[in-house]
């Protein structure tokens, strides 16, 4: 009886080592990650009717293309 038990401890020891191995791995993502690190920019004070600019650096930290689609200015 014993016996049995040590074959069948063993057995689910050895038949569940692998799934460990592939939890501890961390998952793929080939999902796109936009990083926007300054969402916002303030120009203080403008003359009227003056032109102004500024760039926003996007980056994309995924692991798949990022596909920016639509962009509204505020």
């Amino acid at each position: 009886m014993i016996r049995k038990i040590w074959i069948i401890a063993l057995l689910t020891v050895f038949l569940t080592l692998p799934t460990y191995g592939y939890a501890a791995q961390p998952a793929a993502d080939p999902a796109p990650r936009a990083v926007l690190p300054e969402s916002e920019y303030n120009f203080v004070k403008v003359v009227e009717g003056t032109q102004v600019r500024h760039e926003f650096i996007l980056k994309n930290q995924g692991g798949g293309p990022l596909q920016i689609i639509k962009i509204e200015s505020g």
